[in-house]
């Protein structure tokens, strides 16, 4: 059996899913112009959809349209993901089914698409697979301009995004309701506040900081830094100047070495932020001497730590990491544990504003549920 086959769903009721995942992916193709960026290109399970998505785009003589920088982010991966996924646009452009569009002058994929999208919503239907919550948001968000609004011609040619479900071989519709988060009022509630590496590192984080801290403060809140995001960001604010010389150092390629370096000076100022805030006590780092109360959750992982605190208090989480938000959002959907609600909540790379993380969906309503309760 081929690894392909091995991806697919096996049995009767498999091939009658399988039959509706294709269906699917048709009515999509048949409908847009169908867009795709890495982030999806570079997916696990982007060579369990990859076959249905190029036979439609066949079948309705379509091409599947990739933006040039996503191209190159494939380049300058190494991983299987990425040679798999080039290896077949390269074969799928020969046949006809892939159109590589944008320039040098392109500032990244995402300010590539949202400018396409932004020109040619309302006159073209267009859609978008990505796995970007943040770029998501920002598409969808075309369907509610006001010039869009009340034109029957353009019912059918509004915008829509699709992504690849994490845990099987599917094209999902991502969910969108919640928007913007207001950090204050979000302070305001009874949860514990965790903040992860990614979200530290995140080059809107200084904008978010002060909004952050100062909701903090006013509502006599503390935020959690796990000592392995700690030690996360110490990694990266030493790489440069502990590998510069070496032959991993020697390996990487000018970009790379860059990106390396910008990283390491965003992981300083996160380290420095993180332990201004900590002398005001507005941070709390599990481990040290100034967190007694916590230390019984020093050393350990996200997920670990939120099964346990759960059980007694809602959690929220920043963080800029699907899958970390994925697997943490999982929990609330525990069967073998009650508990209470986990939210998860990202920075906007565009906007530098917070927003719900894809699928924080019950969590949410579980929330309110409580709320509704505690009023009656």
């Amino acid at each position: 059996m081929s690894q392909e086959s091995k991806n697919r769903p096996q049995g009767p009721d498999a091939r009658r899913k399988d039959t509706g995942v294709r269906r699917f992916i048709e009515n999509i193709v048949s409908a847009n112009n169908v867009f795709i960026d890495a982030s999806s290109l570079l997916h696990k399970r982007f060579r369990a959809i990859e076959r249905d998505l190029f036979d439609a785009l066949r079948m309705k003589r379509q091409r599947l349209i990739i933006p040039k920088r996503a191209i190159e982010k494939l380049e300058r991966e190494r991983s299987a993901e990425a040679r798999y996924a080039l290896k077949q646009i390269q074969d799928k452009a020969k046949k006809g089914l892939v159109d590589i569009f944008g320039d040098d002058s392109d500032e990244d994929t995402a300010s590539t698409l949202l400018s396409i999208f932004t020109k040619h919503a309302g006159h073209h239907a267009l859609a978008l697979i990505t796995q970007d919550g943040d770029l998501t948001e920002d598409i969808l968000q075309l369907n509610e301009r006001a010039s869009l609004k009340g034109v029957p011609s353009q019912q059918n040619r509004k915008v829509s995004v699709y992504r690849i479900n994490d845990d099987n071989n599917r094209l999902e519709v991502p969910f969108s309701g919640l928007r913007y988060v207001d950090i204050g009022q979000l302070a305001q509630e009874e949860s514990l506040l965790f903040i992860d590496t990614s979200t530290l590192l995140e080059e809107q984080y200084p904008g978010f900081e002060k909004e952050l801290f100062t909701s903090l403060k006013n509502e006599g809140k503390q935020l959690l830094v796990l000592d392995n995001v700690v030690s996360e960001l110490q990694f990266n604010q030493e790489f440069p100047v502990k590998q510069k010389g070496s032959e991993r150092w020697d390996s990487l390629a000018p970009d790379e070495k860059q990106d390396r370096e910008n990283l390491a000076k965003r992981a300083d100022y996160a380290l420095k932020s993180l332990r201004q805030y900590q002398l005001m006590g507005l941070v709390v780092i599990p481990g040290d001497d100034s967190s007694e109360r916590y230390v019984h959750i020093a050393d350990r992982e996200f997920l670990t730590v939120f099964t346990e605190l759960r059980k007694k208090h809602d959690i929220v989480l920043f963080t800029q990491d699907v899958s970390l938000a994925h697997d943490a959002l999982k929990l609330n959907q525990s069967r073998s544990q009650k508990g209470r609600p986990l939210s998860v909540y990202s920075l906007n790379r565009r906007t530098g504003k917070l927003s719900v993380q894809l699928g924080d969906v019950e969590a949410q309503k579980q929330r309110r549920a409580e709320k509704e309760n505690l009023k009656t």
